[in-house]
């Protein structure tokens, strides 16, 4: 047998997570989710105590997280895998649990999986159809029943495919100064308003009241009736009166995750204002 026939026999799968390193398989479960990838379907492969993932992702691709997964305990590892199996059910992906071999967990955990090993897998039964019920017991009962702390496991970063041109300077030096980001780009908003409809002598409300604001407004949008013409005017002066003007005037000591949100805020008005035209006199 030829070195290439050899790599054939591999699986030829992405591997994730270091092995015995909970937090690390954890992470990668979330930056799987968290940037986009479909989970169509999770396996958990159990030996004794130990476990890991083999989730099939986008269809057709497979990923193997490594073995930072375990039960029987009281500890950060049967932990690990009661969050896991939480994470899993609040996105709807169905996982069933797999009884395997030590040499399936040794091989995941080395990065040698080989094809045959996942036929076997395929082959066989699962054991389990709905793994968290019989292993939850892992976390306190706040968190089995109150699923908001899972949003802190996710990371609290700018989605830059959604943000505007405009703002991507600011996006990308965001984390080193949050204020600064909001604020300039705040009063960046407003330098656009002006240089498009010439209101050099307003600021904040009652720029975009006259920028947007009522059936004179110098800027509107296309096939939108007065109600949401009023709607959308009333975010700009309403994010300005609520959030903007409190920012400018005193030092405020908001999480990085609410900065966040507000930050989004705004490039929900960038997006606004790129969409609308110069209303038409009659």
């Amino acid at each position: 047998m030829s070195k290439k026939d050899d790599l054939r026999l591999f699986a030829g799968i992405q591997y994730m997570g270091l092995s015995g390193i909970s937090a690390a398989c954890l992470d990668a479960i979330v930056k799987l989710l968290n940037y986009g990838d479909e989970i169509n379907n999770a396996k958990l492969l159990t030996c004794s105590k130990s476990h890991c993932f083999i989730l099939t992702v986008d269809i057709h691709d497979l990923v193997a997280v490594k073995s930072g997964f375990s039960s029987g305990y009281n500890g950060e590892g049967p932990r690990a895998l009661a969050t896991a199996l939480l994470i899993f059910q609040r996105h709807g992906i169905d996982v069933e649990e797999y009884e395997v071999s030590s040499d399936i967990i040794e091989k995941i955990d080395r990065s040698c999986l080989m094809a045959n090993d996942i036929d076997k897998i395929n082959n066989s039964s699962p054991i389990s159809y709905e793994p968290w019920y019989k292993y939850s017991d892992a976390l306190e009962f706040t968190f089995r029943n109150n699923t908001d702390w899972l949003n802190r496991l996710f990371p609290q970063t700018i989605p830059l495919g959604i943000i505007d041109s405009r703002l991507t300077d600011l996006a990308l030096k965001f984390q080193e100064d949050p204020d600064n980001a909001l604020l300039s780009g705040y009063r960046r908003l407003e330098d656009i308003i002006r240089a498009r409809t010439g209101l050099n002598r307003e600021h904040s409300k009652k720029l975009f009241a006259k920028a947007f604001h009522g059936e004179n407004s110098l800027l509107t949008w296309d096939d939108i009736d007065q109600g949401e013409q009023a709607g959308r005017a009333q975010l700009f002066t309403g994010t300005y009166m609520a959030f903007r003007n409190r920012r400018a005037h005193r030092e405020l000591n908001h999480s990085i995750r609410e900065a966040l949100q507000e930050f989004l805020l705004i490039n929900q008005l960038y997006l606004l204002e790129k969409q609308s035209i110069m209303r038409v006199e009659e």
